[in-house]
């Protein structure tokens, strides 16, 4: 049988490049984890290491085999952190996912809340990208995804809790910062920061503008909305934006204007079609709409929706 312990040396020894060295950090004995190597080449029927230049180097087979050990060991790790969390405060579980855009405005604030107000609960938390996200609500991995809307995915169910528009941000001496409102011929003259072609924004951007017949002037692509932001601070261009980004503590620097006619994103809830929401997946929804600002806000207003 493969024990976690076994992976752990081979992951070690190729990353160190030294039985010796992956022994003495992960504190067990060179005879020890030279028999468990012996005992994974064994199983593989395959070598796994070759001497080169006095380092060992993995063979095309260990770094596969190293690639999924590195998986299980990453879940084995929450497993004990989880094992030691019960036994010491007999609590629950919940294991979110959300979107980048999230990580940097509301997710922070909400699991500050819930570590508050749900001290025996364990939290994990994994900022992904959408695909991934829907693949680990859809699969139970995550508990509840927090997601720009989605009904793409056949095996998990997407529940809008909130709306709010896309905005354009600039720096605060940009000429385009005199107006209250932008429109899109106002955005051609300008290189714009623009999320990457392939993404559902850069697709609901492009359509809405195409409408107007304005082909945006992209100089620069990414895919995660605190790289634009980020950008646009340091002139790189304007860019639009999602207002997730800038609830709370919008940089001093950057000017936030409406655009008009108006583009709206949905945030949502996504968990597991066949698992219903949790008791914790239900408390940190809850705690996550209450800190949603009920006033408009620079740029524009959150809609709070009530399907969750």
């Amino acid at each position: 049988m493969i024990t976690v312990k076994q992976l752990q040396i081979l992951s070690a020894v190729i990353r160190l490049g030294s039985v010796t060295a992956a022994a003495r950090e992960l504190n067990v004995s060179q005879p020890t984890a030279s028999k468990a190597i012996q005992r994974l080449e064994d199983v593989a029927r395959t070598s796994l290491f070759e001497r080169m230049e006095g380092r060992l180097m993995p063979t095309p087979e260990a770094l596969i085999l190293a690639r999924e050990a590195n998986h299980l060991i990453d879940e084995w790790g929450t497993y004990e952190r989880l094992i030691t969390h019960i036994s010491r405060r007999s609590g629950d579980r919940l294991r979110i996912a959300a979107s980048p855009t999230y990580a940097a405005s509301i997710i922070p604030r909400t699991l500050h809340e819930m570590a508050k107000t749900h001290p025996d609960l364990y939290i994990q938390c994994n900022i992904v990208t959408t695909p991934v996200l829907v693949d680990a609500a859809a699969s139970g991995k995550a508990d509840v995804g927090i997601v720009h809307y989605t009904d793409a995915e056949p095996m998990a169910k997407s529940i809008p809790i909130c709306r709010g528009p896309i905005v354009c941000i600039m720096p605060v001496d940009h000429p385009l910062a005199e107006k209250k409102v932008i429109k899109p011929a106002d955005l051609h003259a300008w290189p714009l920061v623009g999320y990457r072609r392939d993404l559902p924004f850069a697709r609901m951007i492009g359509e809405r503008l195409g409408l107007d017949g304005i082909m945006p002037n992209v100089a620069v692509e990414a895919n995660f909305t605190s790289v634009i932001r980020d950008m646009v601070r340091l002139g790189a261009g304007i860019a639009l934006v999602d207002l997730f980004c800038l609830l709370f503590d919008p940089p001093d620097d950057l000017a936030i204007r409406p655009i008009e006619p108006a583009i709206d994103v949905t945030m949502a809830v996504i968990h597991a079609r066949n698992l219903p929401l949790s008791h914790s997946a239900k408390a940190f929804v809850d705690c996550l709409k209450g800190l949603l600002p009920k006033n408009k806000v620079p740029g524009g207003e959150i809609e709070i929706l009530d399907a969750a």
